[in-house]
C-alpha cells in the first residue's frame, strides 16, 4: 500500500498502479481471482472469450461460462491486463500501455469483485475521483495519466 501511496504521489501511471494494488491486495486477502484455469472444469484458459464468475472466484471457459447465470463476457485484453497485473512485477508493469477503454473495463471489473467480496461498495474510488476532478478544476496540478507519453 505505501509503494502504490509513492506511485501515485511520484506521478507514475495512477491507473495501473491503483489497480495493481488491488489485485495483490486480493491476494494477500486470499481473495487472488483465478485467470488462468477454468473454475469448474480447471483446464488452462485458451485466449479466446471466457467469462468472469465472481460468485466462483474467477474466470469461466467457454464451455463452462457461456450458458451459467451470473457471469459476464471478459474481453481478451483485459484478461490479459489482468494477468500481467497480477504475475508481473510494477518495474514492468510500469511500462504496460492498455488502451483507455481497457483501463475502464478492468477498473470496473475488479471495483465489482471488490465489492462483491466485501459485500459493499468501496467509497474510496469516489473519493479519489472527486480529489482529481478538483485538482484539474482549480488547475492546481497537472493530472498525469497512463496514455501521456
Amino acid at each position: 500500500m505505501l509503494e502504490t501511496l509513492r506511485r501515485l504521489d511520484q506521478g507514475q501511471g495512477a491507473e495501473l498502479a491503483v489497480r495493481y494494488c488491488e489485485l495483490h491486495l486480493l491476494a494477500l486477502a486470499g481473495y487472488q481471482p483465478q485467470l488462468f484455469r477454468c473454475v469448474q472444469c480447471r483446464e488452462l484458459l485458451k485466449p479466446e472469450m471466457n467469462f468472469l464468475s465472481l460468485e466462483r472466484g474467477g474466470v469461466l471457459c467457454p464451455q463452462h461460462g457461456a450458458h451459467q447465470a451470473g457471469t459476464s463476457v471478459l474481453p481478451l485484453p483485459v484478461l490479459k491486463v489482468l494477468r500481467f497485473l497480477q504475475t508481473r512485477p510494477w518495474e514492468q508493469v510500469s511500462r504496460l500501455r492498455p488502451s483507455v477503454e481497457v483501463n475502464r473495463q478492468v477498473e470496473a471489473l475488479l471495483a465489482q469483485y471488490i465489492a462483491y467480496y466485501l459485500e459493499r461498495s468501496l467509497r474510496s474510488p469516489v473519493f479519489l475521483l472527486r480529489l482529481q476532478q478538483g485538482l484539474q478544476n482549480a488547475g492546481a496540478v497537472p493530472v498525469v495519466s497512463d496514455e501521456d507519453p
